[in-house]
C-alpha cells in the first residue's frame, strides 16, 4: 500500500493475484448498469484492457484465438506453448521468445477472461505481446483505468501481421 494525500493504493502482490483475482471476477455475479456513463465505460473495458500487464477482453481473446489458429502457440495443460514457426514470426514481430522464457516468472499462462469467458495470454509471453503493441503504438491506454483502444495503426496492423479483423 503506497499513501499519496487522502488517497491509498494498492499493488497486488504478483501475476498470481491477479490471475486469481480475474478467475473469481469471472464466477461473480453481473452488477446491473445504473447510468449510460457506467454502461459506455464497461463496454470499453469488455472490449480492450490490461489484465495485471497482458492484453485482455475481446481483443486479448480475439488475438490469443488467432495465434491458435496461425499455429503459433498450442494449449498446454493450463498454459500455452509456441510452436516452432510461431518463435520465428514472434521474432519478426519484434518478441525474442527464448529471452522471454529466461524471465522468471511464469511464460504463457491461459489466463480466464471475465468478460469473455474464454482465455488470453498472461505471463511474460502475454505481457511482451501487451508491451510490443504498446511500443508500435497499436493500442494506446485510455486514462483513468485498465482500458485500452486499439488505434487505427493497430487495427491495420493487426489485419496485416496476423490477419485479424476487429
Amino acid at each position: 500500500m503506497e499513501m499519496s494525500g487522502r488517497h491509498r493504493y494498492y499493488r497486488l502482490a504478483g501475476p498470481e493475484v491477479a490471475y486469481a483475482l480475474e478467475a473469481l471476477n469471472a464466477i461473480a455475479p453481473q452488477k446491473p448498469t445504473r447510468s449510460l456513463k457506467e454502461h459506455d465505460q464497461s463496454k470499453v473495458l469488455r472490449y480492450a484492457r490490461t489484465c495485471y500487464d497482458h492484453i485482455a477482453g475481446e481483443v486479448g481473446v480475439a488475438l490469443t484465438d488467432r495465434l491458435l489458429a496461425l499455429g503459433m502457440i498450442e494449449r498446454a495443460g493450463r498454459d500455452f506453448a509456441v510452436r516452432a514457426q510461431g518463435r520465428d514470426r514472434f521474432l519478426r514481430f519484434g518478441i525474442d521468445v527464448e529471452q522471454v522464457q529466461k524471465g522468471r516468472r511464469h511464460f504463457a499462462r491461459q489466463c480466464l477472461d471475465w468478460s469473455e469467458r474464454r482465455h488470453h495470454i498472461a505471463g511474460g509471453l502475454g505481457a511482451a505481446i501487451t508491451n510490443r503493441l504498446f511500443e508500435l503504438e497499436w493500442i494506446a491506454r485510455i486514462p483513468g483505468g485498465r482500458a485500452v483502444r486499439v488505434t487505427d495503426a493497430g487495427i491495420n496492423g493487426l489485419a496485416d501481421e496476423f490477419d485479424l479483423s476487429l
